[in-house]
């Protein structure tokens, strides 16, 4: 048993994280502690989390990127694609080209074919404003044709999207 320092509470051993620098190897607040201090402290400081994880990332781009290669090379990696290309398959299977479009026409037209991240107007029919899944069809197959899950995007609000957030 160990007592947290800051709800001074008596915890089980296990109800603190690791810290290899203290005497007994555990941190000195306990997990729900920490949780809730670490929750505030994001949410206090967004941007300057955002801009040191961006900072650290393009420090890190190559050692990033082999880790990456590696990963996609094991077994485990490999699964772990074949899962995601099987789910996928699964729900796009599931629902026709037809009923797709019909649910993009309705996204597009509810937003007045306007881009809802850099609100670029867009004419009707032109191709420049996509629908977006806001839940992935893959993931979440029960909200594909959910027009309430939907958000029209211009072009490279898109590309932006699918290169940036992988559970698009």
């Amino acid at each position: 048993m160990k007592t947290c320092s800051k709800c001074k509470r008596k915890k089980p051993r296990t109800g603190f994280y690791k810290d290899q620098n203290k005497i007994d190897g555990l941190r000195y607040q306990c997990k729900t502690c920490f949780n809730s201090y670490r929750k505030k402290y994001l949410k206090e400081n967004t941007e300057k989390v955002k801009v040191k994880a961006a900072s650290y990332r393009s420090y890190h781009k190559a050692e990033m990127k082999a880790y990456k290669k590696n990963y996609r090379a094991s077994p485990q990696g490999k699964k772990v694609r074949e899962d995601y290309l099987s789910k996928l398959s699964l729900s796009n299977r599931k629902i026709s080209k037809r009923t797709l479009s019909s649910w993009s026409l309705k996204v597009r037209q509810r937003d007045d074919y306007i881009c809802m991240h850099c609100y670029h107007e867009a004419v009707p029919g032109d191709g420049s404003i996509h629908a977006h899944h806001i839940l992935s069809k893959a993931r979440f197959p029960q909200y594909a044709l959910d027009v309430s899950n939907g958000i029209s995007l211009c072009k490279s609000c898109h590309l932006f999207q699918h290169q940036h957030f992988t559970d698009c």
